[in-house]
């Protein structure tokens, strides 16, 4: 597994998270078959790539800082749960297996899919 960051501070998440290689370059030229951007910035997804490359893009929906900071609240405060939303949990090794759960029905009904690190 790999990780890109911006600031160097970031290689020690990724050791953290037992991350083969980490790095501050830009990672376009390398070739992988699954990538997650959680940055939440337009500049982490060159639309270029996107179409020129023929890629899938599967995509969820983030909320602004203010929405961030009460889902915070809710949480230190107990007042919201959201384990009990995760029906589904992978390794990152069987992200075919999740994304197939995504797209087909479940045995079970499937709330959010938890990518395990």
């Amino acid at each position: 597994m790999a990780m890109a960051g911006r600031r160097p501070e970031q290689r020690e998440l990724a050791e953290a998270l037992d991350v083969d290689d980490f790095m501050m370059d830009d990672p376009r030229p390398m070739a992988y078959d699954v990538v997650i951007e959680a940055a939440g910035s337009t500049a982490a997804v060159p639309v270029d790539d996107i179409v020129n490359n023929d890629l899938t893009i599967r995509g969820s929906f983030s909320y602004t800082a203010s929405a961030w900071a009460e889902t915070v609240r809710l949480l230190n405060a107990g007042r919201f749960r959201p384990l009990p939303l995760v029906t589904h949990r992978y390794g990152m090794e069987e992200h075919a297996d999740a994304l197939a759960t995504l797209s087909q029905g479940a045995a079970r009904p499937r709330g959010k899919i938890l990518f395990e690190l």
